[in-house]
């Protein structure tokens, strides 16, 4: 399974460099690769997050096609640029990417849109909830490992 988040901005960032500078200024404990350049990544970004390694998806997109496709959401305004992540479940590549995109959207005053719930978020209230749920993180990670047990046992056989 897949999810994904979106950065709606007007102006994108140009490089990993500045990319990595807003992360650093927010203190997420992220390490984007070596610099290049934004507008060609396409596929799996591997990243550091708190001594973990980890990453996930990153793409440019088409903000007109998105908002098109999700029609019914309030982007509040047009946007000219668009920054997709896309990530499995894993809670790890989710708080990374999530925190990630967070710090993009500050970085160039743009928005979050997390079309699992249908919601646009300030770069603000991401940044925010990207630092409640890294600090709950050993309790999410416990509830999901009693989450995966019980469904577990309920496939176990009987005997």
């Amino acid at each position: 399974m897949s999810i994904d988040a979106y950065v709606f901005s007007d102006e994108p960032l140009s490089s990993l460099l500045e990319w990595q500078r807003a992360i650093d200024a927010e203190r997420l404990n992220i390490v984007l690769p070596a610099d290049g350049l934004i507008r060609e990544l396409h596929g799996f970004l591997p990243v550091d997050s708190n001594g973990v390694a980890t990453g996930f998806e990153c793409s440019p997109c088409d903000p007109a096609e998105i908002m098109r496709q999700y029609s019914v959401v309030d982007f509040g305004r047009a946007w000219a640029c668009c920054l997709a992540f896309y990530w499995r479940g894993d809670l790890e590549e989710c708080l990374t990417a999530l925190s990630a995109a967070a710090a993009y959207a500050k970085a160039t005053g743009g928005v979050v849109f997390d079309p699992q719930d249908s919601r646009v978020t300030s770069a603000q209230q991401a940044l925010q909830l990207a630092r409640e749920t890294n600090r709950d993180k050993d309790k999410w990670k416990r509830v999901i490992a009693d989450a995966i047990a019980k469904i577990e046992r309920l496939h176990q056989p009987r005997g």
